[in-house]
């Protein structure tokens, strides 16, 4: 895949945080139609306030159906979809320390975005993609079974772990089907978002800002396009599951 060559992407959750990092990415390194998908007015000021011919914004709500049925009747021929959608803690909820805190509403709140987004997109969205395309959504190195060192964080870490299987389920249903989109998800790497500016305090590795996060991902779908792994670091290397 060229990204140069790209004529139509849609983001969702590009309103803010590494969506947004990625529209503006898209925006200056292809000459593409940008579909920058968003939930909350209150959270895309930014996204809003890009001045572009080439980007329309839409608002959407990723559970009612109805809204992304119409959604992909309106875009076909998509070249990549890119799915930022996630979930680790709010107001109300915070990531678990240990048994103590787990919540059923909480672990399921969490499962709902971290892991169910994925394939109720490409239910809506499987048939509206070009030969040579490509679906990314972000991941977790913390959702890798084989990498957990540490514990806790059980809904985050588990719907993503989860999120991996649903990723791999996909792959195998559209190579069994001849569907030609690829199937990818990418770890951003630490970066500076609202999800996880709480969580900063003392990491000693490389923290990337949104943009340039969204400039490494962006990259990376080209990068890894022709190769048969599916779980990437945001430098190139193969995560285990």
């Amino acid at each position: 895949m060229q990204l140069s060559n790209t004529k139509k992407i849609l983001i969702f959750g590009a309103g803010h945080g590494l969506g947004l990092g990625l529209t503006k990415a898209a925006l200056k390194n292809t000459q593409a139609r940008i579909i920058a998908l968003y939930h909350r007015e209150e959270n895309a000021y930014d996204l809003l306030a890009i001045n572009n011919e080439n980007l329309e914004t839409q608002k959407i709500d990723v559970f009612n159906e109805n809204a992304l049925s119409g959604l992909s009747k309106k875009h076909q021929d998509i070249d990549v979809m890119i799915n930022t959608i996630g979930f680790l803690h709010n107001d109300k909820i915070q990531p678990e320390k240990s048994l103590r805190d787990i919540n059923v509403d909480n672990m399921l709140f969490a499962f709902k975005v971290n892991t169910l987004v994925t394939p109720l997109l490409l239910k809506h969205f499987k048939d509206s993609f070009t030969d040579n395309s490509a679906y990314m959504v972000l991941g977790a190195m913390v959702g890798s079974i084989s990498d957990n060192q540490m514990g806790g964080w059980y809904g985050y870490r588990s719907s993503k772990s989860a999120l991996n299987m649903i990723i791999k389920n996909i792959d195998i249903e559209f190579q069994r089907s001849k569907r030609k989109t690829r199937i990818l998800c990418f770890h951003p790497g630490t970066t500076e978002t609202n999800l996880s500016k709480p969580f900063l305090a003392g990491i000693k590795h490389k923290v990337w800002q949104v943009d340039e996060a969204g400039e490494n991902l962006l990259s990376l779908i080209e990068k890894v396009y022709d190769k048969k792994d599916l779980f990437y670091f945001w430098d190139g290397s193969v995560l285990p599951w």
